[in-house]
């Protein structure tokens, strides 16, 4: 790692280090200020909680925002809040899981393991696997927790520390943490590159799903090629297919908070942009479920025309907002086994293990970077 990236902007009980390449800024809204042709465009219609459908009216070309402007310090707090809705079954899904087949699960994580936790949130599940590795007595674990909130890093960082301290756990035992400031593509541009020891990577809950199949593709590639050697695993929490009314009421629940935690994502692009550009008042969500590409869809829509200033790599552009244009801030995708089985082979990856809740709504997988003599085929 270069200078800048290790240096450490946390305590040295918890050191954090910036790995960050670039300061957020004009890539931002390249997609915004010229969207491409993209699949999944015209339209269509997207299932509600109490099965109506509503259209949705997209052109071949439509504006995007990442996903990641959801989370800054309070889209993280409302991302907890809405795992603890009655509705939202992933959460409890995968906490059944750990708790049920942790000492399956942990297994296929070796001494001297470097984890890396891909946008780590609270780190309460986490806590629940490496709990068990000390119990274990699996010896010189490091944990690598990375994020694109500072703040709320540290916070939960802190919080696995106070606890090891809490426990009477062997020298050998004990795990040794840092966090990561930035996103999976400073990861890759050096951190794993230079990572030491087995690898184990982590992408808890159903953050995949925030990528589209395509994205899902060749991010996983690249942490493949890039980001693993031979033998290393990476276990990813999956949502299944399944129905879809039951798909639509987890996130566009009656308490709103799943409404709430998009718009949120409006406030922090003006913090970002560090001008009041987005007027939360000319705009609604909207969100539901498509059947037929298997993902929940969450959008902007546009109240009434009008025109802001964004920058992008070209310089300052204005940008005109028509009534009902449709800015798509999220996905929520959604796969089926044998899907998950043709990924891992798009992408390098052997599914060798996965576990299911009671129900076979929810799967924890484990990934496998195959030896060159046993490439995935």
């Amino acid at each position: 790692m270069n200078a800048k990236q290790s240096r450490n902007v946390g305590t040295p009980e918890v050191p954090i280090y910036d790995i960050r390449e670039a300061e957020p800024g004009e890539v931002l809204f390249d997609s915004f200020v010229n969207p491409e042709s993209t699949v999944g465009g015209g339209t269509g219609g997207l299932v509600q909680p109490d099965g109506t459908v509503k259209a949705r009216h997209l052109g071949e070309k439509f504006r995007k925002v990442p996903n990641e402007i959801r989370y800054d310090a309070r889209g993280l707090e409302l991302h907890d809040k809405i795992l603890e809705l009655e509705v939202y079954y992933g959460a409890r899904c995968e906490r059944e899981i750990l708790h049920d087949r942790i000492t399956e699960i942990v297994k296929f994580i070796p001494d001297n393991a470097s984890i890396v936790e891909l946008g780590c949130g609270s780190l309460t599940k986490t806590g629940t696997i490496l709990d068990r590795l000390r119990k274990e007595g699996r010896s010189g674990v490091k944990f690598f927790a990375l994020d694109i909130e500072k703040d709320f890093l540290e916070t939960s960082l802190t919080a696995l520390v106070q606890d090891q301290e809490k426990q009477s756990v062997q020298t050998g035992s004990k795990v040794e943490y840092a966090g990561l400031y930035g996103s999976y593509t400073d990861a890759l541009s050096g951190f794993l590159k230079n990572l030491g020891g087995p690898r184990v990577l982590l992408w808890l809950g159903t953050t995949l799903g925030n990528c589209t199949r395509s994205e899902a593709s060749a991010l996983l590639e690249r942490f493949q090629k890039e980001g693993m050697e031979e033998g290393d695993v990476f276990f990813i929490g999956i949502d299944k297919r399944k129905d879809p009314l039951v798909v639509a009421a987890a996130y566009v629940d009656a308490e709103g908070l799943n409404a709430e935690f998009g718009m949120n994502g409006l406030d922090h692009l003006n913090d970002i942009l560090g001008t009041p550009t987005f007027d939360r008042s000319l705009f609604e969500h909207f969100s539901g479920y498509n059947d037929a590409e298997g993902q929940i869809e969450s959008y902007f829509r546009c109240l009434e025309a009008h025109t802001i200033s964004v920058p992008c790599s070209e310089g300052r552009v204005a940008v005109a907002l028509k009534k009902d244009e449709l800015i798509r801030h999220s996905v929520s995708v959604k796969y089926s086994m044998d899907e998950l089985e043709k990924l891992g082979a798009q992408t390098g990856l052997h599914l060798e293990k996965s576990w299911t809740d009671s129900r076979g709504m929810y799967a924890f997988c484990m990934f496998r970077k195959p030896h060159s003599d046993k490439a995935v085929q």
